[in-house]
């Protein structure tokens, strides 16, 4: 699992001045100087302006089981289809969701400006129903469309978000409900979905990777 990494702003000028000489600069304006309020003012802007500036990496996935190899980071820059698209040319993987997207449309909606959590299948998920990327576009578009659009929820939710929720209303109307101890979710049928991978950020979105394609 990757690691949380702290990473101070090089631009804060804290992290240009080693500690000693900024304390012995602070020591001798106070007491040599006695520009007292000036220094206070200054202290607090340096303190206040560099706290923001140290973080921690949020894309450390939660569940990482070594079932899905994670795409580059820098994919974080792309939208969500050119996500699955990149895994699809990089990996081989994510064929059939991405032949899904395009054969109703939603690789598109899901490219514009509003914000998504997808639970992304497997392309193993979709062979497990007997489906791959040359027949899932046979299917009926509106039950294809119904099908994908309960694997998207509006919104940025981190898999440490999800896994607090007790269920999810997903894009189609339909509840998916969360099973924190697995983890994954239980779809409208009863079918249990295990998570794979979380946390792969997109311009427009995170995406999750589960093992099971679940149905509303």
């Amino acid at each position: 699992m990757a690691e949380h990494l702290l990473r101070a702003d090089p631009l804060c000028p804290l992290n240009t001045i080693p500690g000693a000489v900024l304390g012995f600069l602070i020591t001798y304006i106070l007491f040599i100087d006695m520009r007292l309020f000036s220094v206070l003012a200054l202290a607090l802007f340096l303190v206040v302006g560099c706290s923001d500036s140290v973080s921690v990496d949020t894309e450390a996935p939660v569940v990482e089981n070594g079932r899905f190899t994670p795409p580059n980071p820098a994919t974080k820059n792309l939208k969500i289809s050119e996500i699955v698209a990149n895994v699809v040319a990089t990996q081989g993987e994510f064929e059939t969701l991405l032949a899904a997207l395009q054969a109703t449309g939603l690789d598109a909606a899901v490219d514009g400006r509003t914000i998504f959590t997808v639970v992304a299948p497997t392309d193993q998920a979709f062979s497990d129903i007997g489906l791959n990327k040359y027949n899932v576009g046979d299917l009926d578009k509106d039950f294809l469309t119904d099908v994908l659009l309960y694997h998207v929820k509006g919104g940025r939710f981190t898999a440490e978000i999800v896994l607090q929720q007790s269920a999810l209303t997903m894009a189609n109307g339909g509840t998916l409900k969360v099973d924190a101890g697995a983890p994954g979710f239980v779809d409208a049928n009863g079918r249990s979905a295990g998570i794979v991978y979380t946390d792969i950020a997109a311009r427009n979105g995170i995406i999750h990777v589960i093992d099971t394609v679940v149905l509303p």
